[in-house]
């Protein structure tokens, strides 16, 4: 009895590795970069003081980029995209002010 229970276990844990293992095939592999995220943030908060609310690599078109998404100290948000190969530093948009999770 105890060897048939041991054996449930194993199968049940291969399933359930064997599930995640096939959940990831879908996902696309990110070129390696030459500008790490540390950096990028750094690059950004160097021409726009502020605090990092979200950062991510992504490719987009083919193209790999950090998003940097900073927020003032007066409130305004900007998103900003830093080449992850050269760490050249653009703004993508402005946003309105930042609601910084106060409720009305």
């Amino acid at each position: 009895m105890k060897q048939l229970i041991i054996a449930a276990c194993v199968a049940v844990s291969l399933t359930a590795f064997t599930g995640l293992a096939l959940a990831d095939k879908g996902h696309k592999t990110i070129a390696k970069t030459a500008v790490s995220i540390e950096q990028a943030i750094k690059a950004v908060t160097d021409k726009y003081p502020g605090r990092v609310i979200e950062a991510e690599l992504e490719d987009e078109d083919g193209k790999t980029e950090y998003e940097i998404t900073v927020v003032s100290n007066s409130g305004e948000s900007r998103e900003f995209t830093v080449d992850a190969q050269s760490g050249q530093v653009s703004e993508d948009t402005k946003d309105a002010k930042h609601e910084s999770g106060s409720k009305k």
